[in-house]
Parts: structure tokens; C-alpha cells; sequence
């Protein structure tokens, strides 16, 4: 009996740390992904330029992550060729983030977002 309770308590405690998981604050590279999933929004309900795509990212990233590594790195990429921007990012998140990250929206804009 001891055992079959014993198993119990452990899928409840198994289930609740899933679920905390599962509602962690999402990372800073991930919300630099979500600014551009906000630009991709915005940038198709207006065109805009090079100049204003970039601004309406960094204002995002002065404003909410000005201390982070991801807006260190945004800021040298913006200035990279545009074709190279995206992978330069990705690669410098999953370092930072020791594993893999993926960004659609980034990978989409990143090459029409910069400094030229």
C-alpha cells in the first residue's frame, strides 16, 4: 500500500515541476523573437523602411532589455550585411542559451532590419 501511495506523490510532484516548466518567464532571445513577430504584425499592416523596421526593434529593446546580452547582440548584427544578420544572432543565441533557437520572423526581417 505504502508503494502504490508513494508512487502516487511522486507523478503529483512529476506533474506540478512539469507545469512550472512549462510557465517559465521566456528567456531575452525569445523576446527579441516576439518584437519581430510584432514587427512582421505591424511592418504588414504598414511598409516600412530599413530605418523605422529598426527603430520599432530597438526602441522595444532599450525600453525592456536594456542591460541584456540580446540587445548587445541585436545592436552589432543590425550593422552586419543583411543576408548574414540573422544567422550571426541565432548563432550567438544558442550560445548564450546552450541550446538550439529558432526565430521565423527574425529570420524573415532580419535581412530587411538594420543600419546600412
Amino acid at each position: 500500500m505504502n508503494y502504490l501511495r508513494n508512487n502516487i506523490l511522486l507523478l503529483a510532484i512529476a506533474s506540478s515541476l512539469y507545469g512550472c516548466v512549462d510557465n517559465e518567464k521566456p528567456n531575452d532571445f525569445d523576446m527579441v523573437c516576439q518584437y519581430f513577430q510584432e514587427l512582421d504584425k505591424a511592418d504588414s499592416e504598414s511598409a516600412m523602411s530599413l530605418e523605422q523596421r529598426n527603430k520599432f526593434i530597438t526602441e522595444r529593446l532599450n525600453k525592456n532589455l536594456p542591460s541584456s546580452s540580446a540587445t548587445v547582440s541585436w545592436e552589432a548584427v543590425s550593422y552586419a550585411v543583411p543576408e548574414d544578420r540573422y544567422e550571426i544572432f541565432k548563432t550567438g543565441a544558442e550560445a548564450e542559451l546552450g541550446k538550439e533557437w529558432y526565430c521565423p520572423a527574425m529570420e524573415k526581417l532580419a535581412p530587411l532590419t538594420g543600419i546600412e
